[in-house]
């Protein structure tokens, strides 16, 4: 890692060790304001993991992950190998709206490094990638089966998806972002599948 990276790595190690420690002392466990702080907690675990796969795929030095959050995911895991959910788990689970987890995120990220790769181009292990479309919301409201005000949503609010370590030229993209729809499509979560949901309701 470089000098910037190695601040930024800094940083975000800080950030999970304090929200985590937090989570130790909070005075109301259970309360909404626990859930949320351990919303928290979990977002940043996310954010120092995706660093981390970003350096090794960019083929830099890696820091290796705390070993104190190593030794709580290696206990979350020892639970689920056993067919039980964790507290921290189990805990961040509200009723309500369900949001989008990781997969969809990386699905609608899918879609919108899409647009990007449509409107100027986007990055890719050193390279430009192009995609000739266009007409690219309408191309996604299509395979996700998503009106164009969502799509327009998804590109102000949802940034571009990592393409991974593989080479991706313009067909590896728009497939990966056929796939990406296809799925999305299948949760449950189209315009169609929504309203469908709300007949029945």
């Amino acid at each position: 890692m470089g000098g910037a990276d190695e601040i930024e790595w800094r940083i975000l190690c800080d950030q999970e060790r304090e929200r985590r420690e937090a989570l130790a002392f909070h005075p109301e466990p259970f309360s909404q304001g626990f859930r949320e702080a351990l919303k928290s907690w979990w977002a940043s675990v996310q954010s120092l993991l995706d660093s981390h796969v970003r350096a090794s795929a960019a083929g830099l030095t890696a820091k290796p992950v705390p070993v104190e959050l190593l030794n709580a995911l290696k206990g979350f895991a020892g639970y689920l190998a056993v067919g039980q959910i964790p507290g921290p788990i189990a805990d961040v689970v509200a009723e309500g709206r369900r949001v989008p987890g990781p997969m969809e995120r990386r699905d609608i990220g899918l879609a919108v490094a899409y647009l990007v790769a449509a409107k100027t181009g986007i990055e890719h292990r050193g390279e430009r990638i192009s995609v000739k479309d266009h007409a690219p919301v309408k191309t996604i409201c299509k395979e996700f089966g998503v009106a164009r005000t969502t799509v327009q949503g998804w590109q102000r609010e949802t940034p571009p998806a990592f393409l991974g370590v593989n080479p991706v030229n313009e067909e590896v993209l728009a497939d990966l972002m056929k796939s990406a729809g296809e799925r999305y499509r299948t949760a449950g979560r189209s315009t169609k599948a929504i309203l469908r949901r709300g007949r029945r309701n």
